[in-house]
């Protein structure tokens, strides 16, 4: 085979042409590169490729800025962690459930919670310079979180005076959510709710209803510029 007689840095830089072409697809043209010989195999499976990978996907100059230059090998372990992020949201969308997203743990990989995961997202916006956000939104992540929001932020509320509980998971998605909000989603959302409240006062959505009430009824103290905090007096 021709294709096997190219050197090393040949080869590498051919698959990643070939993954160029679909950057917010999962890589399956490295995949299947992996699979066809053996040799083909070790010239790709090199901490050095899996950077190159990571660099063409993914932003890490706002690591370089704040605090490090991360080597090859710490880029290939985010290529990693990064992709079975954005695969646990896809599932997780398709089943119209809970995330799961696997993790490398003592035993082989392990199962790790819903805030685990969107507390992941939240590093990967912090490290965000444009890549990461188009990764996260390809994969789902702003309708996961639409959908968190209105099924989930309201869980245990009548244990705090009908207020969503102040803690991490809660902060860590509406954070989230507000780093995805644009202009037209602000819009878009803003005609939404006058819809479901006109549901809401019709006596057609009772879930709705848990969520709007305390901001309608005292929305004065309610804060829009701390999204990590409820505040209630």
């Amino acid at each position: 085979m021709a294709l096997l007689r190219l050197p090393p840095e040949l080869l590498q830089h051919t698959a990643l042409l070939l993954c160029a072409d679909q950057p917010l697809a999962t890589p399956w043209p490295v995949r299947t590169l992996l699979l066809v010989a053996r040799p083909l195999r070790a010239a790709l499976d090199t901490n050095a490729f899996w950077a190159a990978l990571y660099d063409q996907r993914f932003d890490s100059r706002a690591i370089q800025r704040r605090c490090f230059n991360p080597n090859a090998g710490d880029r290939a372990d985010q290529l990693r962690l990064y992709y079975r992020l954005l695969k646990a949201i896809r599932i997780a969308l398709a089943r119209n459930d809970r995330p799961v997203l696997r993790v490398p743990g003592e035993d082989g990989e392990e199962d790790c919670s819903t805030e685990a995961l969107l507390f992941s997202a939240y590093l990967m916006m912090l490290e965000n310079d444009g890549k990461n956000y188009a990764q996260l939104a390809a994969a789902g992540l702003p309708l996961f979180l639409d959908r968190f929001l209105r099924d989930r932020l309201t869980d245990g509320q009548e244990t705090n005076q009908g207020w969503p509980l102040d803690n991490g998971i809660n902060g860590t998605a509406l954070m989230l959510s507000w780093m995805f909000t644009t202009r037209g989603t602000h819009l878009f959302r803003c005609s939404m709710s006058l819809t479901l409240c006109r549901e809401t006062s019709r006596g057609n959505s009772p879930a709705t209803r848990r969520i709007h009430l305390p901001l309608a009824a005292f929305c004065s103290v309610h804060t829009t510029g701390t999204p990590l905090e409820f505040r209630k007096t």
